[in-house]
């Protein structure tokens, strides 16, 4: 045997023995039955890798595909952000746009002239910050004009019941007035006959 490819053998063990006293259960398992200490470091990397690349093709078809619905804005914006930091956390950190966009195409129908003035006045100079304040405002603006729509069918009915009231009283108010003259030109007609004796 040659004593240089022995000596090689000897260190390659124990970088071996260094690297699976260096790992968790979850991962020396993935490294037994490996030869060498290049394909033990590689194993582990190979593995990780192809699950990392998983990890942000998911995450960008979430941010893809997320919508507002029923979620208040607080809502809908904690939940992007948490996307937006997983991808940071991956190495893939989004630009404004990138991070603008999702935010505005997953809102619904009652943000459309929202989205349209965004989109038409420069996207590229919006930040995300800007975007989310203006949709806080926005929101709060819905809440309004929803709260007067909800107040506004009330204040019609008591209206009408007031107008109708007012009109049964009117009508009460002229039959008692009619009963009263009736009642007086009986006592008239009463008073003014004259009874002759038998």
């Amino acid at each position: 045997m040659n004593p240089e490819y022995a000596n090689w053998e000897i260190q390659d063990q124990l970088l071996m023995n260094w690297l699976q006293a260096s790992l968790t259960k979850s991962v020396f398992v993935q490294v037994i039955g490996c030869s060498t200490s290049k394909e033990a470091w590689q194993t582990p990397d190979r593995l990780y890798s192809s699950k990392s690349l998983v990890r942000i093709m998911q995450l960008h078809f979430e941010l893809r595909t997320i919508k507002k619905g029923t979620l208040t804005m607080v809502e809908y914006l904690r939940k992007i952000k948490g996307i937006v930091d997983n991808l940071v956390v991956t190495g893939q950190p989004l630009s404004q746009v990138d991070y603008v966009l999702p935010i505005l195409s997953g809102l619904g129908p009652e943000y459309e002239s929202f989205v349209t003035s965004i989109i038409t006045t420069c996207p590229d100079q919006v930040s995300s910050g800007d975007v989310q304040g203006m949709l806080f405002n926005h929101e709060i603006r819905l809440e309004h004009l929803k709260s007067s729509l909800d107040i506004s069918p009330f204040s019609t009915n008591v209206a009408t019941r007031n107008k109708q009231t007012v009109s049964d009283y009117q009508q009460n108010t002229s039959k008692s007035r009619g009963n009263r003259m009736y009642n007086n030109n009986n006592n008239n007609n009463s008073k003014n006959k004259t009874y002759h004796p038998c």
